[in-house]
């Protein structure tokens, strides 16, 4: 078998080499552009800022502008039909934007909103009595009665688990009230495996405090395993994403 190169089958083989290359060096700038795109820190914030000043920049350019939400997953699989009405199910509240920073104990951080409203709650428990935030009246307006704080875990939230800003709503309506875009983490809770390994991690809850200006004696509460972020713009979204995210890095070394 006689195999005959010639010199149009070699510049048609260099040809295709050479846009062969073009393509793979394209995607290689795009990919080194994306990742630069989703590490790099906004407002002159660097990776060697400290968990402090993070959470400064926090506070004063994305947390107030943020619509706060709160959730618990309970699972009423394990139990029996008959049980149910006796026990407190997934529940899931969104609170107004205005928080700010009261404290940060470590990486427990704290977040106050003077002017609280509940804008959004779901329950799947049966008993209308179990409902956790049962007694705060969804309101949309703001009328000064609330007001509550946040304790969030910063070392116990997960870097692999929650969601990077995606549009969770494209009804005007629900968006002028909820946010456009949403960010969520998790925290960390322990796996099949990890138990099988013998392995175990008692990470703390999130937690949402309400108290009344006008009862001293109000207080509602929700222990909640997801925390939610939405924002009206997606700037604002994914510079908030990279600063927390940074901060839970920091608070999980």
């Amino acid at each position: 078998m006689n195999l005959q190169i010639t010199n149009s089958g070699i510049i048609l083989f260099v040809k295709h080499a050479c846009v062969r290359c073009v393509v793979l060096f394209l995607a290689f700038v795009s990919s080194v552009a994306t990742s630069a795109q989703n590490t790099g820190l906004p407002g002159g914030l660097s990776q060697n800022s400290s968990v402090e000043e993070l959470i400064q920049w926090l506070d004063e350019n994305a947390i107030p502008k943020a619509r706060i939400g709160v959730e618990i997953e309970v699972s009423e699989d394990h139990l029996d039909p008959s049980e149910l009405f006796n026990y407190a199910l997934s529940e899931n509240a969104t609170f107004s934007h205005g928080f700010r920073l009261r404290s940060l104990d470590g990486c427990k951080l704290t977040l106050r909103n003077e002017d609280l409203r509940l804008l959004e709650l779901w329950s799947g428990s049966y008993n209308p009595k179990l409902i956790r935030l049962k007694d705060i009246r969804v309101d949309p307006g703001s009328d000064g009665t609330y007001y509550g704080e946040i304790v969030i875990p910063l070392s116990d939230l997960s870097l692999k688990k929650g969601r990077s800003p995606f549009i969770h709503t494209r009804k005007p309506e629900k968006a002028k009230r909820l946010g456009t875009w949403r960010v969520m983490f998790r925290v960390v809770q322990t796996s099949f495996f990890d138990l099988i390994r013998g392995k175990y991690r008692d990470s703390e809850l999130i937690l949402i405090g309400v108290r009344s200006y006008e009862d001293d004696n109000f207080y509602n509460s929700l222990w909640g395993e997801t925390i939610r972020f939405t924002f009206d713009e997606e700037l604002a979204a994914r510079n908030f994403y990279r600063v927390f995210r940074r901060t839970i890095e920091l608070c999980s070394r």
